[in-house]
């Protein structure tokens, strides 16, 4: 594999401001998870081989990768030439931790304790572990 080009990319402020208010769909969220997890630019190809619990189809990638574009939720880094193939690369131009935390931002106090007690309430699958961590986070944000 030879890499062409590689560009460092730098968010314009524009954008960020329209991050702000981006909305991804399950199945967008799913191809950022690969990106933000993998942490290194990924052709589609490499995101597909990376994604294991998918609910999307391997032919609507291409439809995804242009919403993605078009929402400014990832950007081209350059091209990667395998063999006769050219591909392109893409990262992700938001950390997961700013998306979920502009998901949230509009929101009152009030809005995210009954989003927490209504996620505690019904997930089945979060552990003592899970507790803990959350615990502490909330003990950390009183101490400053």
């Amino acid at each position: 594999m030879i890499i062409l080009t590689e560009r460092i990319f730098t968010v314009p402020n524009y954008i960020k401001k329209r991050i702000m208010y981006m909305e991804l769909t399950k199945n967008e969220l799913q191809f950022m998870a690969v990106l933000w997890q993998v942490g290194k630019p990924l052709t589609g190809a490499e995101v597909l081989e990376n994604s294991v619990e998918k609910s999307w189809k391997d032919k609507s990638l291409h439809i995804m990768l242009n919403r993605l574009l078009q929402k400014k939720a990832i950007a081209e880094h350059g091209f990667i030439k395998d063999g006769k193939k050219i591909s392109r690369t893409f990262v992700p131009t938001i950390t997961r931790e700013d998306y979920y935390k502009s998901v949230f931002a509009g929101h009152d106090s009030k809005d995210l304790v009954m989003l927490f007690s209504a996620i505690m309430r019904d997930r089945s699958d979060l552990d003592s572990d899970t507790a803990k961590k959350l615990d502490g986070i909330t003990r950390e944000w009183m101490e400053k």
